[in-house]
């Protein structure tokens, strides 16, 4: 699916420095965001200084954390219960 065609999804997550995406100011990181439009930071997949590794914006789609435009817009869950469905009692 082309990036145009994709939903505009962003993470609950914000990030709180610049510097855990790699970048000691947020004009550089805007500008690296704006260079490449596709990968974002994601605080699922920290590096081993702790940082925040960047992906790529299509593999939101199946993150829990992702949200829609609006807070009020879920994107896709994994299917299955909330109640625990085959949870050993």
């Amino acid at each position: 699916m082309p990036a145009e065609d994709a939903p505009r999804l962003r993470c609950r997550h914000r990030l709180p420095s610049p510097k855990l995406a790699g970048y000691t100011t947020w004009e550089g990181l805007s500008k690296a965001a704006t260079r490449s439009p596709d990968l974002r930071p994601c605080p699922r997949q920290k590096g081993s200084r702790g940082t925040w590794n960047w992906i790529y914006r299509e593999t939101c789609r199946k993150c829990p954390d992702a949200v829609g435009e609006t807070a009020n817009e879920k994107a896709p869950q994994k299917r299955g219960s909330s109640r625990g469905e085959g949870a050993k009692l």
